[in-house]
């Protein structure tokens, strides 16, 4: 899927900061005075026979209006990129980043990351897109309820930390699992016969056990 082009189409979670319900009441305000407007010019030019002073006065407050009204449209200086839940892609927060990044608009970004962590390379790469994104503009990482794991790995490339009182973070580390079906595959009668290209092909395999030196080779 393409990257959006503007900052404008990356979600924003408005509720962390109210300035953006304010922006948005006063584009619902505009939108509906600048109808009025239109509408006032319109009755003004049937009506009143184009009487210059009112044409004018409905002229002046339709382009006034109209000010306030993209004023409102700009883009905000400030935006969030959400990461929620379980991390099993880099993407879309990849691609926000890049735009957060490539966007003259974006002064600075909040990380919101309410997550338990997820898979290592997507964290590792989304992580990646938060150092460069910092190299250039300020980023401030905002943890919700939990930011666990691959998530607190995450917001440690943020400018800066915030994490409310009872946020459940930190338990960052990486998990290895070697499960051993040797004896049950002896016991079914089930024989395994490996023909490889190198000695550790079979890493982690489920018909054997680790030998010593693979076991001295995994940290922990």
């Amino acid at each position: 899927m393409r990257a959006p082009t503007k900052a404008r189409k990356i979600w924003r979670v408005s509720i962390l900061n109210s300035k953006y319900t304010l922006k948005y009441l006063r584009l619902t305000l505009s939108l509906l005075s600048f109808r009025l407007s239109s509408f006032s010019l319109v009755l003004s030019s049937l009506h009143l026979k184009f009487n210059r002073k009112t044409l004018c006065w409905a002229v002046l407050t339709v382009v006034l209006t109209a000010w306030f009204c993209f004023g409102a449209l700009r883009y905000t200086n400030q935006i969030v990129v959400p990461v929620v839940g379980p991390v099993y892609s880099f993407e879309p927060y990849s691609s926000m980043l890049t735009v957060a990044r490539k966007d003259p608009y974006v002064r600075g970004v909040i990380l919101y990351l309410n997550t338990p962590g997820g898979l290592a390379y997507p964290c590792m790469e989304i992580a990646e897109h938060v150092k460069a994104l910092r190299e250039v503009k300020p980023v401030y990482a905002v943890m919700g309820g939990e930011c666990a794991s691959g998530g607190y790995y995450i917001a440690s490339f943020a400018d800066k930390i915030y994490t409310h009182r009872n946020t459940v973070t930190g338990a960052i580390g990486v998990l290895a699992v070697w499960m051993d079906y040797s004896e049950y595959y002896e016991k079914q009668g089930i024989k395994v016969w490996v023909w490889s290209t190198g000695k550790e092909k079979d890493f982690g395999a489920p018909w054997r056990p680790p030998t010593e030196e693979e076991k001295a080779k995994i940290p922990g």
